[in-house]
């Protein structure tokens, strides 16, 4: 007697698992546990074997009936249905650990052990929104020039200034097919000069005689006092604006005036020590009653346990106006009066933690120089203060011996 679905459905769980038979080798096997697996009589090559099927009711009694009879012509054949279903699978696998998109999950986690994480962040949006809509499904061995050179394109004409980020992404995930045996070139290599890269706006200095200008407007402006303090923290570290919104408070030591700045959160991942000049500790010391119990310096304003955004600094340096100036400008400023200060130029360079390219250099000078350094970003500051409380002030030079 043939099944029915009213049947299946109505069969009730025993002791010891039972049989329902269908007809032409298809069983529905009932497990004492409810549970309810579709199986098919077979002889493949004259050894009798049972093959599965599924479990009821995600397959149906009709689908079950069209599979018993596909394993059946295939057992006629000499073909174990179950071996066959295994190879399928492996396939669809390999398949799919072969597309763009699986790949570049890999070098991605690669890259971000190598990346800052603002970094790794900008790669990843960009790759969802560029790349993957057009690359994402596709066999990486199937890419071409003409296919990478269409997404390319779309990134030039809306980004442009992501464009040679796009093309080192899909030139570092088709690397990863050639490694693998996928891919036997990167077929973005001929489209490197497709693309001109856009002039570089440098982010100019504030001259001199905008300090007081600026610092007054800062004062004055319509911001949270912990803003405010992140802007002169900007002044008087020259830290990049991505140290200082992530800043940590088990990074500072107030007590001797140091920042620790951990490898992982900086832009070449070399360990950065910075020396706090007075101002900057009394400011700390200040934000740290206005926020207690926090973990961060600048909180994000939806997540407190997290950094603020990205753009926080570089928006409360915009708003106050000074033209052509924003938050990547101060580390030019400061670079430039400490030069006319004239302070050693490699000290400067440490202090904005442009790194030695020998390692071994680049630890020695970096305790080496600490000293100086702390002398160099004290004057800074006091310099800053007087610029600011003054209208007229002579440029403080330091006395070289």
């Amino acid at each position: 007697m043939s099944l029915t679905d009213t049947r299946i459905r109505q069969a009730k769980p025993k002791t010891k698992p039972y049989k329902l038979t269908d007809g032409d080798g298809l069983v529905l096997l009932v497990q004492s546990n409810g549970s309810k697996l579709w199986r098919r009589r077979l002889r493949v090559n004259g050894t009798e074997t049972m093959f599965a099927i599924g479990r009821f009711p995600e397959v149906t009694l009709a689908e079950a009936r069209d599979a018993a009879r596909a394993a059946f012509k295939l057992a006629q054949q000499g073909i174990n249905p179950a071996t066959r279903r295994k190879a399928s699978k492996a396939l669809t696998a390999s398949a799919q650990a072969s597309t763009f998109k699986a790949l570049a999950r890999t070098w991605l986690e690669k890259k971000g052990k190598e990346w800052t994480q603002a970094t790794l962040r900008q790669r990843k949006r960009l790759m969802e929104q560029y790349i993957y809509p057009r690359l994402g499904d596709f066999p990486a061995g199937e890419i071409n020039s003409a296919t990478a050179l269409d997404v390319l394109e779309n990134v030039h004409r809306a980004a442009p200034s992501q464009t040679a980020f796009a093309r080192q992404c899909i030139s570092g995930v088709m690397g990863q097919a050639i490694i693998r045996g996928i891919a036997d070139s990167d077929p973005v290599y001929i489209l490197r000069d497709q693309h001109k890269a856009p002039k570089t706006k440098h982010h100019r200095p504030l001259e001199k005689i905008e300090i007081k200008p600026f610092f007054d407007a800062l004062d004055a402006a319509n911001l949270q006092e912990p803003t405010r303090i992140a802007v002169k923290l900007a002044f008087w570290t020259l830290s990049r604006s991505r140290e200082i919104i992530g800043a940590r408070w088990n990074e500072f030591d107030l007590d001797t005036g140091v920042w620790t700045i951990p490898a992982v959160r900086m832009k070449k991942r070399e360990l950065h020590v910075v020396p706090l000049p007075t101002q900057a500790v009394e400011a700390l010391t200040l934000l740290r009653k206005l926020m207690p119990n926090r973990e961060v310096l600048f909180p994000n304003s939806h997540d407190p346990r997290r950094p603020a955004s990205h753009t926080f600094l570089n928006k409360a340096v915009t708003r106050l106006g000074f033209r052509g100036f924003s938050a990547h400008g101060i580390r030019a400023t400061g670079s430039t009066m400490l030069h006319d200060m004239a302070f050693r130029s490699e000290v400067i360079e440490h202090q904005l933690a442009h790194v030695e390219r020998n390692k071994t250099k680049a630890a020695y000078n970096r305790a080496g120089y600490l000293k100086e350094r702390s002398q160099m970003m004290q004057a800074w500051a006091d310099y800053l203060d007087a610029l600011t409380s003054a209208g007229n002030v002579t440029l403080l030079r330091r006395k070289v011996s």
